[in-house]
């Protein structure tokens, strides 16, 4: 069935349809009446009979995938302008059809990116899928500007039988981005799966509070099966200090583990500017070797969290037995 569409785009009237003529054994490629067949995967699942997209040359179909779920395709329409703009989606055995690819970021105002190595997990329920990108890409044409993309390499997953998609993203790691100190512990964060992508790729700055809690919720989701977690209501938008982190850092923790209180005594050079809200969990951080001094035995209770520092004591919190 077609739905026909109308949108403006820099002034011009443009109507579409969302009608899909894609092949699921063979395609055409553009030009004569001619078809051509292009190799294709395939389980032993039922595959959904798409039999009806094979009579047109509007588009190219790359790969085909059965599942018990319905069938994949990663398809583009033949001749676009502007490049390939290739889709994946999946067309159920009712017919319907979801969109596989509807959160990878486009390249461009114009252009989709490649999709690679598409693969359908051995159980057959998932199907795995990346776009990567050299360089950061922004639309300064309104205010603010808009990302499109950050540098680096998306990661996607998604659920066949829910169409639920879970998001990764790992950046391109450069002495600009990140601290030499710091480096394979993030990459190995990121390797699990917990660092959101709208931290974007400066993990050198200052995180704020919103972004700490919104990466210990994806941290105990990822890592402890644990949906949410809740810090007292202050600005999301306001940067957190050393002091303040390890107290949340203490409020996570708990929210999983049993923890004894041990006596404050003096750890630091700098204990006397520790505030007294946040010197026993200053120091348990410390004890738990969950987050540790800055060197010549001081805290800088009050200098600025980073994202970098954020994403390792999450990480070593894992760790701990």
């Amino acid at each position: 069935m077609k739905k026909i569409f109308a949108c403006l785009f820099w002034g011009c009237l443009i109507v579409f349809s969302t009608s899909l003529t894609v092949p699921a054994e063979e395609s055409r490629l553009p030009g004569d009446n001619q078809s051509k067949t292009i190799v294709s995967e395939a389980n032993t699942a039922d595959s959904v009979d798409v039999s009806k997209y094979t009579e047109s040359n509007m588009y190219l179909v790359e790969k085909t995938i059965h599942t018990d779920y319905g069938t994949v395709l990663y398809y583009s329409p033949s001749g676009a302008p502007h490049g390939k703009n290739p889709t994946l989606i999946l067309v159920k055995k009712d017919g319907e059809e979801f969109v596989l690819s509807q959160n990878v970021p486009r390249q461009n105002m114009w252009n989709k990116p490649e999709l690679i190595d598409i693969s359908l997990s051995d159980d057959g329920k998932y199907i795995s899928f990346s776009a990567s990108f050299d360089e950061k890409a922004v639309i300064n044409l309104t205010s603010p500007p808009v990302v499109l993309h950050e540098a680096g390499t998306y990661y996607y997953t998604v659920n066949l039988e829910t169409c639920e998609i879970k998001e990764r993203f790992v950046p391109i790691l450069t002495s600009d981005n990140l601290s030499e100190w710091a480096k394979d512990e993030v990459e190995k964060a990121y390797a699990l799966g917990f660092v959101p992508s709208s931290l974007g790729t400066d993990l050198k700055r200052s995180i704020t509070r919103g972004e700490f809690i919104k990466l210990a919720t994806s941290f105990l989701s990822v890592q402890r099966d644990i949906e949410d977690f809740e810090n007292e209501e202050k600005d999301p938008d306001d940067n957190i200090s050393r002091q303040e982190a390890a107290c949340m850092l203490m409020q996570i923790y708990k929210s999983y583990a049993e923890y004894n209180e041990m006596s404050e005594g003096t750890l630091f050079f700098d204990d006397d500017q520790i505030a007294a809200f946040a010197k026993s969990d200053v120091h348990a951080v410390n004890t738990l070797g969950i987050m540790r001094g800055v060197g010549e035995n001081l805290f800088a209770p009050l200098d600025k969290f980073t994202v970098e520092q954020a994403i390792i004591t999450l990480l070593r919190m894992d760790s701990i037995e």
